[in-house]
């Protein structure tokens, strides 16, 4: 899978359908899995990154893995795109992300995220030059 990045924005159709940036498709593939992520945005996973963390799960306790079990697996959906490149997103994961008539996609590296563009323009102000202080200092930059 190739590295996921950029910011795109893009309208939501009244059935609740987006244009998946191509890019972002193509180092996705199909299928791909949308859920519900941390910060109120959701996360984009290719297939190996799904099984990952289905596996990672599935070797808890139950005890211990149960209420993510809970609210991941319900609203997940798997996902490929329409001939157009529209995604079809599900209202219980619009509604989580408080997405209405449009969303940001941005890339995450080996993942993606889609955002309320708002929340995405919140959260970018809130944390200002943080990750990237921390990211250089981490990589020893």
């Amino acid at each position: 899978m190739g590295s996921l990045t950029g910011e795109y924005r893009h309208g939501v159709d009244a059935k609740g359908r987006f244009f998946m940036p191509s890019r972002l498709l193509k180092a996705l593939g199909e299928p791909f899995y949308i859920f519900k992520g941390p910060n109120r945005c959701l996360s984009v996973y290719g297939q190996r990154q799904w099984d990952e963390m289905r596996d990672k799960l599935a070797e808890l306790p139950k005890s211990q893995s149960r209420e993510l079990r809970r609210t991941l697996y319900p609203t997940a959906q798997d996902c490929a795109a329409d001939k157009q490149g529209r995604i079809m997103l599900a209202s219980a994961l619009r509604e989580y992300a408080g997405i209405g008539e449009s969303l940001t996609v941005i890339g995450a590296g080996d993942y993606a995220e889609i955002w309320n563009d708002a929340a995405w323009e919140e959260y970018q102000k809130s944390r200002e030059d943080t990750p990237l202080e921390t990211a250089m200092d981490l990589l020893d930059l």
